[in-house]
């Protein structure tokens, strides 16, 4: 019949809404791609600033270690030890930075020989003399913390050298 059309035959060669669905999927497909480099970005950005954090809790316990460690320290601590008057503390506070701090103490001091290796004997005993110097031991334990809850904990044994 001549006037009578179906109207699925007649729209199966029009395109006029093609454009508008091509659109749609390509802002689809453009949010997503947005949406994962917003998450990745910021994604890195945290383990970035858990890095510097942990880096800042490091230097912070270095720090109270190159506190507590210096020779004016040291020798406080070793004439506390031996009865003269000096250093009357085990522990230190430093405050290194307003994003992170250290706690140092010095829980043991003992004397004993220059540790081998280096030369460090020779050129100790080559200004005095045989057996002219001593070596007085410090274990030093210095915990730095920052922000984030960053913990870092440095144990270490120190020796100076000491004239007989």
């Amino acid at each position: 019949m001549p006037g009578c059309e179906i109207p699925a035959l007649r729209s199966v060669g029009n395109e006029r809404g093609m454009a508008l669905i091509l659109a749609l999927l390509m802002l689809t497909l453009l949010g997503i791609l947005g949406i994962w480099a917003l998450d990745t970005s910021t994604t890195d950005l945290k383990i970035a600033g858990n890095f510097r954090s942990n880096q800042y809790a490091f230097y912070a316990a270095d720090a109270g270690v190159g506190y507590v460690t210096n020779a004016n320290m040291l020798l406080a601590v070793y004439n506390f030890a031996y009865g003269s008057p000096g250093w009357t503390s085990g522990n230190v506070s430093v405050d290194v930075s307003t994003s992170s701090t250290c706690s140092a103490s010095v829980p043991t001091i003992f004397r004993g020989p220059l540790p081998q290796g280096g030369g460090a004997s020779v050129i100790y005993d080559a200004d005095i003399g045989s057996s002219g110097w001593h070596g007085v031991y410090t274990a030093v334990t210095s915990a730095g913390s920052a922000v984030n809850h960053s913990t870092a904990v440095i144990d270490a044994v120190v020796v100076q050298a000491v004239p007989n």
